[in-house]
């Protein structure tokens, strides 16, 4: 889902939104809900298990509603004219003292999102990834996929996971953003 914002007047502002990622968040914030409610219940019941169940959904629940569902609506924001690329979640860190960083880790655990400059940017690349494991269950090889996206600059490597529509969606905007080649294909 691509949208544009409503200042977005000469056309500077890119949006990028992944709609499916958004809609996990919503369900999953909604079954946190849900047993929170139950939990509270049950407290009537088995105090135990409904008070432990309140004191650890009950916040659970509340940061995904307050923090990560309203930066992964955000999703990925390129501003031309403002020189900048926003994105959910955080990039690796650059210096040990990073982890002790509060801005970094609100970015690391996608309490925050994070801003980069687009002059920054140096790099960006994509990867497709398939593992064939053994399931056990089901008695036979089972394959698997994952799309990412690499952005490398100044300010280190940020590295995500999404959909292969959304990750091609955001490197050709990038791409042409920036004005950088070809793409670099590992693994394909």
């Amino acid at each position: 889902m691509e949208t544009k914002s409503k200042d977005n007047q000469q056309d500077d502002i890119i949006q990028v939104v992944d709609a499916k990622s958004l809609l996990q968040e919503y369900i999953i914030t909604g079954f946190g809900g849900l047993a929170t409610v139950v939990s509270f219940f049950m407290i009537f019941s088995d105090p135990a298990i409904g008070i432990i169940g309140v004191i650890f959904l009950g916040p659970m629940t509340y940061c995904m509603w307050k923090y990560i569902i309203p930066t992964k609506k955000g999703g990925y924001i390129i501003d031309v004219k403002g020189d900048t690329f926003t994105f959910p979640g955080g990039r690796a860190a650059d210096e040990v003292e990073d982890y002790f960083n509060i801005e970094w880790i609100l970015q690391y655990i996608q309490f925050k999102p994070a801003v980069v400059n687009l002059s920054d940017i140096t790099r960006i690349s994509w990867e497709d990834e398939r593992k064939r494991t053994w399931n056990k269950q089901l008695r036979k090889y089972v394959e698997s996929e994952s799309h990412s996206i690499s952005i490398e600059g100044t300010f280190g490597t940020i590295r995500n996971y999404m959909s292969r529509g959304k990750r091609d969606q955001l490197y050709s905007m990038l791409q042409q953003t920036l004005k950088m080649g070809e793409p670099i294909v590992i693994n394909e």
